[in-house]
């Protein structure tokens, strides 16, 4: 059961949703809306997506991937814009967020548009230009450097010792071709072979320290603002992450977390932004403090999280954009809820069981608290079947590819 603590006065009409990308994010955006029968058009680049197959969705188009071809992407969701005349435009991951910012004034002419603009995205995409507004606020985050080369880099590592960690400005371009967040560097040798990796790519990177602590440290800053004014807050704990220590969560839990408000809403207030933000922060093992880990200006992986606790930001987003109305929140969010990314989650715990350590019941725990999860919903099945079934797809495919290579 879903709680539900966003009271409207009156109903709107029904204005269809664009959902461009179609992963768990856009999973995730889809059935927020689809449970308040908002009519759901999926504009998906990747046919490994499994948002698209959901029981919410009335249409669906396959459209250029943005990184690889954004004239195309551009042209196509015009197209869809003069069918689906002021749906609400929603996009579900970086690359797409940003193409879609970029393009917000010719977007705008058919959709209501769920972005801010590209000079505000970038300010927060750019991890640099993040933490140069984090340094101008007072707000703690990890110290950080800019190499140009390798031997410079080689410095910064005599600085900042082994453990440091090697990730880039920006995260999308980077994750597109490694399938990794950042790499933890704990000698020159795995310095010099990260280097080897990028040189060619034109991709900035960042070496940065490592703030101690372990998963539990994480926390997200999740919030509705209105011309930088926090309407809607709700906080929770990252519990287990995707590789550990450096990876994407894959156990969330709702609570509380009091600290990271106020350095949350000085970044929101200053940026002016509008609209739903997720902001990351770890706690620093030693000193207690938490540090700003990064700025995200769309909905975020673990949106079923805030919306089984009674916090539907998607459709709080598609209210506002449509009427400019804001619900009455008749309660607190609930806590201790969990939020598991199933398949991840069990297979991270097998590969890293040396690292993590962890005890039958230290892993079973969020499955038997209350809880929800990314892909599996057993009142919308059909993207956990396509799901797996493209797992075994790439799987085979793998497999025949080792044969094919002995």
């Amino acid at each position: 059961m879903i709680a539900e603590y966003f009271e409207y006065e009156d109903d709107c009409p029904q204005v269809p949703a664009v959902i461009v990308g179609s992963h768990k994010i856009g999973l995730g955006i889809i059935r927020a809306l689809g449970i308040k029968n908002v009519p759901i058009v999926s504009a998906y680049y990747s046919k490994n997506d499994m948002g698209y197959v959901s029981k919410y969705v009335v249409d669906k188009y396959f459209i250029a991937n943005p990184i690889e071809n954004e004239t195309v992407f551009i042209k196509q969701l015009v197209e869809i814009g003069k069918r689906y005349k002021n749906a609400v435009l929603f996009a579900s991951d970086d690359p797409t967020l940003l193409s879609v910012a970029k393009h917000r004034s010719i977007l705008s002419e058919y959709f209501i548009v769920e972005s801010n603009d590209i000079n505000l995205i970038e300010k927060i995409i750019v991890k640099k230009n993040t933490y140069d507004i984090a340094d101008k606020l007072g707000i703690l985050y990890p110290k950080t450097y800019n190499p140009i080369s390798f031997e410079e880099a080689k410095e910064y590592y005599r600085l900042m010792g082994a453990g440091c960690i090697l990730k880039p400005s920006i995260g999308h371009l980077f994750f597109n071709i490694f399938k990794k967040k950042m790499l933890i560097i704990r000698s020159i040798e795995e310095l010099k072979t990260a280097f080897d990796m990028i040189e060619g790519l034109n991709i900035n990177m960042m070496m940065q320290e490592f703030i101690p602590g372990d998963d539990q440290q994480g926390a997200n800053y999740n919030l509705f603002s209105i011309k930088g004014n926090p309407i809607v807050e709700f906080t929770a704990q990252k519990i287990r992450l995707s590789p550990p220590n450096i990876g994407f969560p894959r156990v969330i839990v709702s609570k509380w977390i009091e600290d990271i408000i106020e350095p949350g809403r000085k970044i929101i207030n200053y940026l002016n932004y509008n609209g739903f933000a997720c902001l990351e922060f770890k706690k620093h093992a030693v000193n207690g403090k938490f540090y700003l880990m990064e700025v995200n200006g769309r909905q975020n992986l673990s949106t079923p999280l805030a919306v089984k606790c009674g916090y539907n930001f998607p459709y709080l987003t598609y209210r506002y954009l449509i009427d400019k109305s804001l619900p009455k929140v008749i309660s607190n969010f609930e806590q201790s809820i969990y939020w598991i990314d199933t398949g991840k989650d069990i297979i991270e715990t097998i590969k890293s069981r040396k690292i993590e350590k962890l005890s039958f019941k230290e892993f079973i725990k969020p499955y038997f608290n209350q809880n929800t999860q990314t892909i599996f919903d057993k009142s919308d099945l059909m993207p956990l079947f396509k799901r797996f079934i493209d797992g075994i797809i790439i799987t085979i495919k793998k497999l025949l590819n080792i044969i094919k290579r002995r």
